[in-house]
Formats: C-alpha cells, structure tokens, sequence
C-alpha cells in the first residue's frame, strides 16, 4: 500500500504491516494529480486538485497521523495489475483507515455547528442530498465502509460525523440504518445492496460494476473495454458465492421501443433493482415504479441444488409453476425464489420464464415478478437452464431453429384463454418464418435424388451456426424461425454423392420498413469442388448475394384453422417454384 507521509508529503510503499493512516472520499475532475505529476512536482501549486490533497494531509496531521491515502496519487494508474488489485482492495482500505474525510466540495456551510454537532449548508449552497458526492458510484463504497467518518465542505469546514447523521444519509442513500452504524452487509439481501447503486452514474461503464466489489466480497480481475459485460461477470461472481436469489428479482425499466420481449436471467444495471431501493426523502426518488418488500426465505421443501453457470446458461433446480400444463409442459413457467413478499411465507416471489429450445428458458415480462402460493398441488420441482444475458437471444443460440405449424397453432389456441402472455406477443415470433411442407421435405420432392441434410444460421456479424436435420424423423411441415437481418441456409445433400444444393433465405430490414424485404437465392456445389478446396464451402455461404424475389399468395389449409403466408417465386431460378416453400409473413386468422 502506497501512502503520503503527512509531514514529508513524500509517498511511501508499505508491505504487510501498514501504519496508521486517513484516507480521503472525493469526487473526480476533469484532470487529478497523478502518482507520476505528485512524485515530480510536476503538478499545478495553485490548483483544487492538489489542494485538496495538501488539506488532506493537513488534516490528518491536526488528528496526530503520519499517513493519509488518496486515490488520485497513491495508486499508478499506469500499471494495470496494481490498478486491479487497488480496486480490489478498495473496500478493506477504506474499512481499516483510522478516519475517512468525505470531501463535499459542493457544499458550503458557513455557520457554526449545532447541538447534535451538524453544520447544515447555507442558503446560498446546495442541500447535503444535492452533493454530486451522492450521486457517484465510488463513493457508495466508501460511505459504508469506515469506521470512522467525517463530512467536510468546500472549505473543509466539518459539517458532522457518520455517527450523528446516520438519520440524513439513510433518507439520502437508502442505506439501512443498522449497515451505516457498522453491521454486517451480509445481513442485506443481495437485491437490496444493488438497489443503493441505482441512480448512481460512474465515468466508464465498466466502474459500475467494479466500485460494488467490496459491498458483495466478491474479487475479479479487471478488462476496460469490455462495457456492460463487466456487470454481467459481477453477477456471476455473486451467484458463486451467495445463495440469495433476490439476485435474479430485478425488474425491468425499459419502456417504448427500448422494451424487450424476453430476457436473460442476469439484470442489465444496478437500475433494475429499484424496486428494492426505499429512499426516506421522497425528492430524491426518481421513479414511479413498483417497490417490492421482498425478504429472503429458506424453507425445507425447496431443492438444495446449487445454482451455477455453465456454458449453457445459468444451471437451476429449484421449484416451478407450470402455466401452461395443457398446451406443453414446462412451456412457460414461473420459477419461484428463496425470497417472499413482505415476510409472507404464502406469498413466494417468482419470475416468468419461457422455453427457448430443448431445457432453455429466458425471462418474460421482465418488469414483473409473480406472487405465487406455494401450494403442493401446482408447484412442482425442475431442472432448467436460464439463458444469462440478451445476446443469447437474439444470437439465437439455440438447439433447433424450427417449429411446426401444429405447434405454433396450438400455442395461439392455448395462448387466447391464458392471461398469462399475450398472444400477439406469440405471432409476432413467427410472423416472417419461413414454411416447408411435410411433402417439401421428402427426399425426392424438390431436387430430386436430394434430401434436406442439415440447417445453417448466419446472424448479422456472420457467426455461422449449423443444426443437423434428420428428415426420417419429421412427420410434418416445418417452420424455420427466421430474423431481420440473418441468413438462413438449407443444405440439401445428393443421395448417390458428396453434391450438395444450397438454398439462402434472408430477410433485411430497412430503416424506414417494420417488415423487411424477404429474399432467397440457391446454388450447386459439385462434389470435384469441395475436395478441390476445403474452404470452398463457407466460401460459397458468405459470397451467395441476395435475390429479391416477388410475392404470390400461398394458402395452407389445416382441420381447424388456416396458415397464411407469402410464397415466393425466385427471379433467376426455378428451382423453389414448385408449391412447397413458402416465405415471409405468417397471418393467424
């Protein structure tokens, strides 16, 4: 640990045993004193940056310390092993420091202190809850680690300690009394530790995540650059260690056009767990949106399994709701958590999830969580994967890229007595899918002596993805998911030979078209070619160009109901014009 001698002003390294020391909270500026600029003297004599670590020094040296600790010059920022283990060791300094001056230079207080020994801010400074102090990430940390904390103003004024203004910062922070008197955090739901870095903002996304290490104990190695993803890895950290899963009982802010249908398991940002933040002074918050007063709850009958990630998604076992029984089994669930709704045991919070392919689900309705009496007749225990993030999403990593027309009918049809999820939400998913009858798919039907081998996706950043297909199997159409802006190849193998046909369906969406414009294009790859050179294939995927194809209207009939969609007639061949394919906008009427 580096430290500034107080009388020297001359930094020190110490090893294991570390002296005495104060530490000092801040805000940054546009440009702070490095090591390298206070080691020099290469800094400006007259600035705010360096004077407030000269008033630092000074201040400790009144409080009889030799030492002081300020992160502007003590750390090399130019060395990211020791910036990493810093952050990482951040909370334990600031708890082991013998006193920590919050630095509130926004705050004047000119009078002297009162009874309970509080400056308040003059009239012509901000209020104590408008300090730009409040609203940092950093700084959360560091109000509830030490021990030992006192306020100062622009001009170092005392303006209290932490000890006789827990009232104030708890109806500032949101912070519970007891944890701003000195008590364990472990003793705060993981949920509610997020919830008090909700409005706070940090200079790169990245701090976000890394200023709240301390507050979960939790240690990972820093990568600026990474963005949101850093987030992401918190909570993965977290779930290693904590069994709490008010971790995954977030609620989602977005709103408009920022909505998301489904979600991975893991929150985008401390803001999604507002519904837990309970701030006293009402001014202060900033949203409209549901709090929940969600307490954790162990109970004998929950599966003691932990809960991990793997590269399949977040492993769980835990116990489900089936909303769905009648239509498929374990389709859309609610997945109940070790947390209940005000103290209630008979009110289980839970999250609505929804199957993606084979065992895994993501998160519908994000911004609701389900209430759900856990009664023995409808709760039923289930091992599933929850997909972590959005990516997995709409990179559509999934098992099987298709459907069948039964399938989809029976959704909608269960979908329409269900209040549980909108079915215009359902139609929606495979509106623009692209339709293979079940005689499309017999070997001899469309190119002759071929057979549908296998089905490749493209996303938009040209990942390749690609899905065996065993036609022996199928006995009924198939409806390909399709998505703006991906590729979708169909891989049709010579029965006799190595040949193969490849056909390319796509849809692009333009700026100003919801739609998209739906295109498909085929080619032949000889069996001399692919030997000739091995990367001929994945040659051919990425150069076929698109085709714009027009419009015709195909019908296909079922017992029950009708599957509108748009067949399509390719411009320079023949070869998907015989009845089979259809391609483009799904109707359910």
């Amino acid at each position: 640990m580096r430290l500034i001698n107080t009388k020297t002003l001359k930094l020190q390294e110490f090893f294991g045993r570390v002296p005495p020391y104060a530490i000092l909270s801040h805000t940054w500026g546009d440009h702070e004193t490095t090591l390298q600029e206070f080691q020099n003297r290469t800094y400006k004599k007259e600035s705010r940056e360096i004077a407030k670590i000269f008033a630092t020094c000074r201040q400790a040296r009144s409080q009889g310390l030799d030492y002081a600790w300020v992160d502007t010059c003590s750390i090399d920022k130019t060395s990211s092993t020791e910036l990493g283990e810093a952050i990482n060791s951040m909370f334990r300094w600031y708890r082991e420091a013998a006193v920590c001056y919050a630095f509130l230079e926004d705050v004047s207080t000119k009078q002297p202190a009162g009874p309970n020994r509080i400056r308040r801010p003059t009239s012509g400074g901000i209020g104590l809850s408008n300090s730009r102090w409040f609203t940092r990430g950093w700084t959360l940390q560091e109000l509830i680690a030490p021990c030992n904390m006192e306020f100062y103003d622009k001009d170092w004024n005392l303006i209290g300690e932490k000890q006789d203004m827990v009232s104030e910062l708890r109806n500032i922070t949101g912070i519970d009394t007891f944890v701003l008197q000195g008590g364990p955090l472990e003793q705060v739901s993981i949920a509610r530790r997020m919830s008090w870095a909700a409005y706070r903002q940090t200079s790169r996304e990245e701090d976000i995540a890394y200023s709240l290490l301390g507050i979960f104990g939790v240690n990972m190695p820093l990568l600026y650059g990474e963005g949101a993803r850093s987030f992401l890895r918190l909570q993965e950290e977290i779930l290693k260690q904590s069994a709490d899963q008010t971790l995954f009982a977030w609620r989602s802010t977005a709103t408009g056009a920022d909505k998301e249908e489904a979600r991975g398991l893991f929150a985008h940002s401390p803001r999604e767990f507002q519904n837990f933040l309970d701030i006293g002074d009402r001014s202060i918050q900033r949203s409209e949106q549901a709090k929940d007063n969600l307490m954790r709850l162990w109970d004998s009958r929950a599966p003691r399994e932990p809960w991990t990630v793997s590269n399949r998604g977040i492993r769980v076992t835990g116990r489900i709701q089936d909303l769905r029984p009648n239509y498929e089994r374990y389709h859309t669930v609610i997945l109940l958590l070790n947390c209940c709704f005000g103290g209630n045991p008979g009110r289980i919070a839970g999250i609505y999830l929804r199957r993606q392919d084979g065992d895994r689900y993501a998160r519908i309705r994000p911004g609701e969580l389900a209430s759900v009496k856990p009664l023995r007749s409808i709760i039923s225990p289930y091992s599933l994967y929850g997909l972590r993030h959005g990516d997995e999403i709409r990179g559509h990593y999934y098992d099987q890229p298709w459907t069948s027309s039964y399938t989809i009918r029976r959704e909608l049809e269960e979908l329409a007595h269900s209040k549980f999820e909108n079915s215009q939400a359902a139609k929606e998913r495979y509106e623009h899918g692209f339709y293979i009858s079940a005689k499309g798919l017999k070997p001899t039907t469309i190119f002759g002596q071929y057979k549908l081998h296998g089905v490749m996706m493209t996303d938009a950043r040209g990942l390749l993805r690609f899905f065996s297909f065993y036609p022996d199997d199928r006995h009924m159409d198939i409806v390909l998911k399709t998505y703006p802006n991906f590729r979708v190849v169909l891989l049709y193998k010579a029965t006799t030979s190595s040949d193969l046909i490849l056909v390319l369906l796509g849809r692009k969406v333009q700026p100003d078209d919801s739609g998209g414009q739906h295109w498909v294009t085929a080619t032949y790859l000889s069996r001399w070619e692919l030997e000739e050179k091995s990367t001929r294939f994945l040659d051919v995927v990425g150069s076929l160009t698109e085709t714009i194809i027009h419009s015709k209207e195909v019908s296909c009939n079922a017992r029950d109901d009708e599957l509108c969609l748009k067949g399509f007639r390719c411009q320079n061949c023949r070869l998907l014009d015989r009845g089979q394919y259809c391609f483009g906008n799904l109707r359910f009427d």
